[in-house]
């Protein structure tokens, strides 16, 4: 009768530690922040620091590296971010001269949920 006992209470310890496993641990996501111009503006080339903000804790990442014009994170926490993209890019303007200026992209609310998750911002040229 003891070893019965003994195995009963070894498949209820069992069943109670698994039941304390993390059952959802999709915390992460990556994400990609797009700056794109008008219709009549190509951008050929821009460097800059876009900074994002998550709205629920505060904490921000910064990257510099871009690959053309989407700047990407690898490991964000899901959820509400804000995002700020300043730097300088030359432009050309109706297939026109090259031009360089400094530039401003931003969005007060975006959602990074999605598994990869994209938003493209407007540039806005500052002169």
């Amino acid at each position: 009768m003891k070893p019965l006992i003994y195995i009963i209470m070894c498949i209820a310890a069992a069943v109670m530690t698994n039941g304390c496993a993390d059952e959802y641990s999709d915390y992460y996501t990556s994400a990609e922040v797009n700056i794109v111009a008008g219709d009549t503006v190509s951008i050929l080339q821009m460097q800059g620091t876009c900074t994002v903000t998550c709205l629920s804790n505060e904490m921000s990442w910064q990257s510099s590296t871009w690959n053309g014009t989407t700047a990407s994170f690898e490991r964000l926490m899901r959820g509400p971010y804000s995002i700020l993209v300043t730097g300088t890019a030359a432009i050309s303007v109706n297939g026109g001269a090259r031009e360089v200026h400094s530039f401003r992209a931003s969005s007060s609310y975006t959602e990074f949920l999605d598994h990869p998750s994209s938003v493209d911002l407007p540039m806005h040229l500052l002169q």
